[in-house]
């Protein structure tokens, strides 16, 4: 198959989402030719060959966004001029089907160029993107206006696709609720190869970890929204009574001055050699680090329909995973059986959580144990691909 997809996604795959390079790449080792338009983040536009003849080109056109409303609006005042330059990447690659994420502005485009060049259309719903600040957020009553508009206009045309696609059940069934959406059904593109976690090796001393520590992973934005101060006052509770316990803290942050202030902190609370904060990583050493964590957690307590591709990277580890009992983790995340979960913004039940799974060795391999039986029989890139290529067929080849 040639196709062509278009999404708001890095073009940078280190700092791109679970759901965009992970499906893409099992599917050009099959052989399909994927041309994807990304977001302009600097990276040049590239090819990667797979096997089979299958290749992935990246097209970094998409204009950067931001969450401010004013950059929502820019990038749908511009759609015209980026519809003439993805028409002229569909004249040049003449793909059998056009996939779109739902994200902003991109259904609109999609849905005219698929009627310009009679190409069939999915809508992959991967974020919700204006639904949030609409029903989420606390912006101002201007910003959810404006919000509202451009939500409506998005669901007229979702309602006019015939085929769309959900990355989570927590995605469809509240699109399925919200617009009696009927044209809706989840694979489960946030998905991991389940191989290459195999397949890695078990390094502490790439990270000078001692053979007794216990680590403790949070790994993703250091934004202040996700809370990680609460799980930073969390782990110095805890360390009082696990002495061997060690918190590492990776990922970028939208602002300058939020690493200094916990730095600050962690100082004042004599934790420097306790609490480490390892900033951006590449993938790789990312997955070399989930590999010797003994207990990932996430103190996000989102409000969104979109679940954690990192949560779902987690369980493919095969290691205890302590989240937030939020409505989109409750769709893997099963209390007690598969993880634990913890009552949003609530450092008391963290450290509840925390000290459960440090006193109970057997409990947290129990944990980790079904956390893998639960990726492996839903989020296996291979197993989800199957169904993907077999829906993208049957589309192509619906009269």
């Amino acid at each position: 198959m040639r196709i062509l997809y278009i999404a708001y996604a890095k073009s940078n795959e280190d700092l791109a989402t679970l759901d965009i390079y992970t499906p893409i790449k099992e599917l050009i080792k099959r052989g399909n030719i994927i041309h994807l338009v990304s977001m302009n983040d600097g990276t040049s536009s590239y090819k990667v060959r797979g096997k089979r003849g299958g290749t992935l080109k990246v097209y970094p056109i998409l204009p950067p966004i931001s969450l401010s409303i004013l950059s929502v609006l820019t990038l749908y005042f511009s759609s015209f001029h980026l519809m003439l330059k993805i028409h002229k990447i569909i004249q040049k690659t003449d793909p059998y089907l056009l996939i779109s994420s739902g994200c902003y502005s991109l259904p609109i485009i999609s849905f005219i160029l698929s009627k310009m060049n009679k190409l069939k259309l999915i809508i992959i719903h991967r974020e919700t993107n204006l639904e949030s600040i609409y029903f989420v957020s606390r912006h101002n009553i201007i910003i959810r206006f404006f919000a509202a508009i451009l939500m409506k206009l998005n669901h007229i045309i979702y309602k006019k696709v015939q085929y769309s696609l959900a990355i989570s059940k927590s995605i469809e069934l509240f699109l399925r609720n919200l617009l009696d959406l009927k044209n809706i059904i989840t694979i489960n593109l946030l998905c991991f190869d389940l191989n290459e976690v195999i397949t890695l090796q078990k390094d502490r001393s790439k990270f000078a970890f001692n053979s007794e520590d216990i680590i403790i992973l949070y790994s993703g934005s250091v934004d202040p929204v996700r809370r990680i101060d609460i799980l930073i006052d969390a782990f110095s509770e805890i360390v009082k009574k696990y002495n061997t316990t060690r918190l590492v803290i990776t990922g970028k942050t939208p602002y300058a001055y939020v690493i200094s202030d916990y730095l600050k902190k962690i100082k004042e609370m004599d934790l420097l050699e306790r609490i480490r904060f390892l900033g951006f990583l590449p993938r790789k050493d990312i997955l070399t680090l989930m590999k010797i964590t003994d207990i990932f957690v996430d103190p996000y307590p989102r409000k969104v329909w979109t679940p954690s591709g990192k949560i779902i990277e987690y369980m493919a580890f095969g290691k205890c995973i302590i989240t937030t009992d939020v409505f989109s983790h409750r769709y893997f995340i099963q209390d007690g059986i598969n993880g634990l979960l913890f009552k949003p913004n609530n450092e008391r039940d963290l450290i509840t959580k925390l000290d459960l799974a440090l006193s109970n060795e057997c409990l947290r391999k129990h944990l980790g144990q079904n956390a893998r039986k639960t990726a492996e029989k839903l989020f296996d890139v291979k197993k989800v691909i199957s169904e993907f290529e077999k829906f993208c067929v049957s589309v192509i080849g619906h009269r």
